[in-house]
């Protein structure tokens, strides 16, 4: 624990000095995932204009599930958006006085869908579409230390027929998958960082990955 906070305070420390620049949305992680055995997750962001970014990310790890380990590969498309704390406030006056915040913090959310794949040594095989949201806070300098927490939620997006009128309708399951991540960002050169990602799942449990970042 002191080892920890001792971590937060000097990326925290670097976060006061941190430059005024915006945090990049254009790049390319590369990460081994620890989980029941050696994962991996390559993950590809595009940033757009008007504050948007595209992401499309694929994974595959061992889990267990009820007893049994199954191989779980996924793919994830989204669309997301992001603003910083820096636009937010940057029309705060308090008696005739202008105050300019430093870009030193993002507040982001995504949507899309996650198409993921189970499989056992048995051959028990299950196959499955999610709606997928994302949203999450960025905290840094996008040239030194950043942290990224955030929240994702999945729900299983299921397919009924109508049986009026033949057309698939597509309705959300009750069943919610959520997952709380926090990710360390060392951005140790111009277009390279490390990651370290710590994730707890409500059915896959917990997950460590580290990778490289290259910043495109």
């Amino acid at each position: 624990m002191k080892k920890l906070l001792a971590v937060l305070l000097f990326i925290w420390g670097s976060f006061i000095s941190a430059d005024d620049e915006d945090f990049s949305y254009t790049y390319l992680d590369l990460s081994i995932v620890q989980a029941e055995n050696t994962g991996y997750d390559a993950t590809l962001s595009l940033g757009l204009p008007f504050s948007l970014y595209l992401r499309g990310s694929i994974e595959g790890i061992d889990t267990e599930i009820e007893n049994a380990i199954f191989e779980k590969s996924s793919s994830i498309i989204s669309l997301g958006t992001h603003v910083s704390i820096a636009d937010l406030l940057k029309n705060v006056t308090k008696n005739g006085f202008k105050f300019n915040f430093a870009r030193f913090m993002d507040f982001y959310a995504e949507l899309g869908t996650d198409n993921w794949e189970l499989e056992n040594i048995d051959g028990v095989y299950e196959e499955g579409t999610d709606a997928y949201i994302q949203g999450g806070i960025r905290i840094g300098d996008s040239d030194g230390w950043e942290l990224s927490i955030y929240l994702e939620n999945r729900s299983l997006a299921e397919v009924e027929i109508n049986k009026d009128n033949g057309k698939a309708e597509y309705t959300l399951s009750d069943d919610v998958n959520n997952t709380l991540g926090i990710k360390f960002i060392n951005n140790f050169h111009e277009n390279m960082s490390m990651n370290i990602n710590l994730d707890n799942d409500d059915i896959v449990g917990s997950t460590a990955s580290i990778g490289i970042r290259f910043r495109l």
